[in-house]
C-alpha cells in the first residue's frame, strides 16, 4: 500500500468516528478538497480591484467559504462597495442579504447599480447578538453549494445587549463587544467554511487618541475580526470626479489590502465611484492590464495590443474584441 492509500485510509477511519452527519473532518488535500478551499469568488464591481485581489494575475475578487473585512473613514464608498458586491452576486444567481444596523439602504441607488431590491433579504437587527443568530438561521436556510454573500453595515454601529439595556450613556463596553465578537466568530467562521458564503463586514475606523508610535487609528471590534478576516480592505478618499460646472459627481477611492491570505498583501489600487452610476467597472484597468505585461504601453496616456493603439478609456471596446486578455492567467 503506497502512501497516498495510507494517508486514504487514515483519513476515511477518522471521518468514520468523528465526522457528524456524515460531514468529514480529515482530508488529503492534493486528492480532494477541504473545507478551506474557496469556492467560487465574486466581483467587487471593479476589474482593477477584482484584479488586484487576484494577486494582479487573474480577475478574482472576494472569496466565498471566507470572511471579508472592509474598513475605512466615512465617504469612502464602504458602503456602496458592499451593495455592489451583493449586485455582483445577483448576476451570478446567488441569495444576497444585507443586514442594515446602519439604516443606510438607499433604494434609488440600488437601482442605478444594478442591486435589485426585490432579489434580496434586507434586515434591521438591534445588537450583534442578533446579527449573529440571524446569519446562522439564514445560513441553515440555504442548500449547501447555493451561492450566499451576506454583507453588514456596519459592525461599529450596532450595539449589543448589554448597550441597549444600559440607561446611562458613558458606560465602558468595549470588552463586553469584543468578547461577544470573538466567541461569534470563532463559530460563524467554521460555518462559513462548509458552505458556499461570502460573509463581508463593514467597519469604520476609529482614532487612537495620545498615540505617538505606532498604528494612530484602528477599526472597532477588538483584534477578533482582523484575525478571522482573510481580506482586509482599507479604502480612503484620494481625489474628486467634477462636471463641467465643478459638482462634485463621484469620487477617487484608494483601496489598500492590508491583509490577504489568498494573495500577497500590500497592494493599493484606486477606483472610481459615481454617485449616478456606482463604480467605473473600467477605471485604471488599462494601467493594471499594462503592469502585468499583457498589454504594452506605446506612449504616455496610450496602450496597444497586438498592434492596435488605444487610450485608456477605450480599454472595455479593446476587452470586447479581445476577451481572452482576460482569459489568460499571468504567471510572475
Amino acid at each position: 500500500m503506497d502512501t497516498n492509500e495510507k494517508l486514504k485510509k487514515i483519513a476515511e477511519n477518522v471521518n468514520k468516528d468523528y465526522g457528524e452527519e456524515g460531514e468529514k473532518v480529515c482530508f488529503v488535500p492534493g486528492i480532494e478538497d477541504s473545507t478551506s478551499m474557496i469556492k467560487d469568488w465574486i466581483s467587487t464591481g471593479s476589474y482593477t480591484l477584482d484584479w488586484m485581489l487576484g494577486g494582479e494575475k487573474s480577475i478574482k475578487g472576494i472569496p466565498t467559504g471566507r470572511l471579508t473585512e472592509i474598513y475605512g473613514d466615512f465617504s469612502t464608498g464602504k458602503t456602496a462597495l458592499g451593495h455592489s458586491i451583493l449586485a455582483e452576486c445577483q448576476k451570478k444567481g446567488g441569495v444576497s442579504v444585507l443586514f442594515d444596523t446602519e439604516e443606510r439602504f438607499d433604494l434609488e441607488f440600488a437601482r442605478k447599480i444594478n442591486l435589485d431590491p426585490k432579489g434580496m433579504l434586507l434586515l434591521d437587527p438591534d445588537t450583534i447578538e442578533d446579527v449573529f443568530e440571524l446569519t446562522e438561521k439564514i445560513i441553515s436556510q440555504v442548500e449547501n453549494n447555493m451561492l450566499l454573500t451576506i454583507v453588514w453595515d456596519s459592525l461599529a454601529a450596532t450595539s449589543s445587549r448589554a448597550e441597549m439595556k444600559e440607561e446611562a450613556y458613558g458606560t465602558p463596553e468595549m470588552a463586553i463587544r469584543a468578547r461577544i465578537i470573538s466567541q461569534a466568530f470563532r463559530k460563524i467562521t467554521k460555518l462559513i467554511s462548509k458552505r458556499n458564503v461570502a460573509l463581508v463586514i463593514i467597519n469604520q475606523i476609529r482614532e487612537n487618541i495620545g498615540v505617538l508610535f505606532g498604528a494612530k487609528s484602528e477599526s472597532p471590534g477588538g483584534k477578533a475580526v482582523k484575525f478571522h478576516s482573510s481580506i482586509r480592505l482599507q479604502l480612503s478618499k484620494h481625489g474628486e470626479i467634477k462636471n463641467q460646472r465643478g459638482d462634485v459627481t463621484g469620487v477617487i477611492v484608494k483601496c489598500y489590502l492590508s491583509k490577504s491570505s489568498i494573495c500577497s498583501p500590500f497592494r493599493s489600487a484606486e477606483i472610481c465611484l459615481s454617485f449616478e452610476k456606482g463604480f467605473d467597472p473600467y477605471f485604471h484597468f488599462a494601467e493594471s492590464l499594462e503592469k502585468s505585461g499583457k498589454i504594452e504601453m506605446s506612449s504616455p496616456g496610450w496602450f496597444s495590443y497586438k498592434g492596435k493603439r488605444f487610450r485608456s478609456s477605450q480599454i472595455e471596446e479593446i476587452l470586447k474584441d479581445n476577451s481572452e486578455i482576460l482569459a489568460l492567467e499571468v504567471k510572475k
